[in-house]
């Protein structure tokens, strides 16, 4: 939910992808924002439908968040985009999230794990395995805020105002380098038109 403050250019609106990107990363947060009730579930983890009879401790939500959604997402994208799609992804030149993190100052400590498997298959589970330990954290964060709509709303309007402001920052930044060359390209033109 945090991505807005990781992605400075999240606010950005000139081009239809990153508007499709601000509404993956921005809307299901704030329109399910409103609805601060135990969700009703029924799982084989559970014996109950009933939201009342569910645990919704923090610990309990992020539980249930680890087993029934994020676990399963970690194996499939393993087994699919690492295994199933490998030869696939090397030869259109496609690159994973593992293939950026890999060539990041961070992923120098992936790279000191001895994997001797095809692809780096070693690596790759360490790093998703990662992923799910600071998935797992998130998670806890996201459940403290499931009990308190201050807490909540609060955390909304930060991440909001923080993509808002790093938005803005890429805009004056683009722009202003934009004017300064075009500043430049007049001001050779008139010394241009005067030595002529």
């Amino acid at each position: 939910r945090a991505s807005g403050v990781v992605y400075p250019r999240i606010l950005t609106v000139d081009s239809p992808p990153r508007l499709t990107t601000n509404d993956q990363r921005l809307h299901p947060y704030l329109s399910n924002a409103p609805y601060d009730q135990p969700p009703l579930v029924s799982s084989s983890f559970t014996t109950t439908t009933n939201p009342e009879e569910q645990p919704d401790d923090i610990l309990s939500l992020t539980q249930r968040g680890i087993l029934w959604f994020y676990l399963p997402w970690v194996i499939i994208y393993y087994a699919w985009v690492f295994v199933y799609l490998a030869d696939r992804v090397r030869e259109r030149g496609y690159q994973t999230l593992f293939d950026r993190i890999m060539s990041m100052t961070v992923g120098q400590k992936l790279a000191n794990v001895p994997d001797s498997t095809p692809d780096q298959l070693l690596r790759k589970a360490v790093y998703l395995l990662s992923h799910l330990c600071f998935g797992s954290l998130t998670m806890l964060f996201a459940a403290f805020m499931y009990h308190s709509q201050v807490a909540h709303w609060t955390f909304a309007l930060c991440v909001c105002s923080a993509s808002a402001w790093n938005g803005a920052g890429f805009y004056s930044k683009v722009w202003a380098s934009k004017y300064n060359e075009d500043v430049i390209q007049m001001a050779q033109q008139r010394l241009q038109r005067k030595a002529d």
